[in-house]
Formats: structure tokens, C-alpha cells, sequence
């Protein structure tokens, strides 16, 4: 699954990841009998038609990482020249990226994503729409960014908390519900995963090896303390759901549709 999360709380709507776009559609996006590949996620549509929110009623977008499935939606296609440079899909929110995450791609051309900072965030801080943290930041009283790197150089998690609840939005530190009980398991494209030889190549930052694993225990255990939901934009449809403990330290992923509990969690997120 690919997705983002909006948020309404402290009386704004907070957009968490821009999900896969309509500019520079990725090539693990299947194309059409045409050959043409095509966005499969009409989030601003989606937007409107369920939450009745438009891109301008949009106050911040944070941004976990930047990988095209997280940056798509950054820029659109201009409605007066499909074929023109693109413009920016929310123009009035800050987008909130970490430094390390903004620096690598702006400072080193090998990096495997250099196209999508080029592409999807770069016209943004051109138009003032940037904003970098560094480390754990509070960005209103509910919100507050996590530091993970290790799937990227400047990976962050979102914090939520309102009405006595928490919310953790989790980015790409969880892909698969395997992941919850066996948070080592980490996939190849984990950019602290490289081969010495191929950071080296793509003059990635450093990182320890299994920086993304350490993370994503951290952050287990912390949701887990805070009794809180996962967002996810990668577990299975719609994303939501809690930890359950099992034993020796490990959880397994309770969904929402498991647990009425959580379900309340989908109001929250649309009521703050």
C-alpha cells in the first residue's frame, strides 16, 4: 500500500507525506496498454471528495523522507499546461523536511534520489515553502517530529497527541506487518543497509549498519508505552491499528478492523 495521513488537529489540517504523484511517475508504477504510466493515487481528489479539505485549506505537510512514493504530490502538473514546469500542489503549508534529509540529496549528485529533491522539494524551498529541523522538534502543541534515520540519512517519524490520545505516524520505518514482531528485519533499500561500496558510490552519509533496525525497536517500544495507533502508509489498507505484546520484548500489529477500539482513532484523526 501507498499512502498519506491527514491530520486535523490544533485547528489545522496537517498533511503527512504527498504519497505517489502525477510528475515524474516512477517506474515500479505499472503502465497502461499505451505504455503510459499514470498516477494511480488522486490524492488531492480524495482529499476534497472525503475530508473536504483543498490543497490551499492545507497548514502543513511533513515530509518522512524523500522517496517518491513520500514526494509525489509535492507538485502537480499545471491545470493550464499539462506540459509546463511543474507548481507546487499545496501552495500556502510549510513543508517540513529534517536537514539531513534536505542535505544529502542537495549536496551530493550521486545520491539514488537527487531527481525527486530536484523535482518535487527543491521548487518548493524557491517559493518559501521549506522549512528544516534537526533532530525531535515540536512543530505545534500536538505535533512534534521523531529523528530515524537509517532507512534514509534524515528519516522522521510524527508524534501526535490530542484528546488524551497518541498517534504515530511510522513513514518507511514499518513495510510489512512481519516487521512489528521482528522490527531486525530490515529491507535492502534501506539506505544503512548499502554495501560499504555502494555507499560509498552514492556518497551516502554515515550510518551503522543496522541503524533502522535499532530505530524501529525504539519506536515500537515507544508506541507501545505511550498506548498508542499506528498511521502507516505501507501496512495493509487502511493503515491504522495498535501493538499487542507477545512476549520477550516483541508485539504483534492489532489492525483497526481487529480492534473497535482503535476505530475511534478515525474520528480523532479527522476532529482534532
Amino acid at each position: 500500500m501507498f499512502g498519506s495521513v491527514l491530520v486535523q488537529v490544533d485547528g489545522q489540517n496537517i498533511l503527512l507525506d504527498t504519497c505517489l504523484g502525477e510528475v515524474d511517475v516512477p517506474d515500479y508504477v505499472p503502465a497502461d496498454v499505451r505504455g503510459v504510466r499514470r498516477v494511480m493515487y488522486p490524492l488531492v481528489e480524495t482529499m476534497e471528495k472525503y475530508a473536504m479539505v483543498k490543497p490551499s485549506e492545507v497548514d502543513m505537510v511533513i515530509i518522512s523522507h524523500h522517496h517518491s512514493d513520500h514526494v509525489g504530490w509535492n507538485v502537480r502538473c499545471p491545470a493550464s499546461d499539462p506540459n509546463g514546469a511543474p507548481v507546487a500542489t499545496f501552495p500556502k503549508p510549510t513543508h517540513v523536511y529534517q536537514q539531513a534529509e534536505w542535505d544529502y540529496p542537495a549536496k551530493h549528485f550521486a545520491c539514488p534520489w537527487r531527481r525527486e529533491w530536484e523535482v518535487k522539494s527543491k521548487p518548493l524551498q524557491a517559493a518559501g515553502l521549506v522549512k528544516l529541523v534537526e533532530g525531535d522538534t515540536s512543530l505545534l502543541p500536538s505535533v512534534q517530529v521523531l529523528s530515524t534515520k537509517g532507512r534514509t540519512p534524515g528519516h522522521q517519524c510524527v508524534r501526535i497527541e490530542s484528546r488524551g490520545q497518541v498517534a504515530y505516524y511510522v513513514g518507511d520505518v514499518l513495510h510489512t506487518v512481519p516487521q512489528v514482531t521482528w522490527p531486525e528485519f530490515s529491507p535492502i533499500f534501506d539506505c544503512c543497509r548499502w554495501t560499504p561500496d555502494l555507499g560509498k558510490q552514492m556518497e551516502r552519509p554515515p550510518l551503522a549498519r543496522d541503524a533502522s533496525a535499532k530505530q524501529r525497536k525504539a519506536l515500537l517500544q515507544r508506541i507501545y508505552e505511550d498506548h498508542a495507533v499506528i498511521l502507516s502508509p505501507h501496512l495493509p489498507f487502511p493503515g491504522i491499528g495498535r501493538l499487542e505484546e507477545i512476549g520477550g520484548g516483541r508485539f504483534r500489529y492489532v489492525p483497526v478492523a481487529a480492534d473497535p477500539k482503535t476505530a475511534s482513532c478515525f474520528s480523532w484523526c479527522c476532529a482534532g
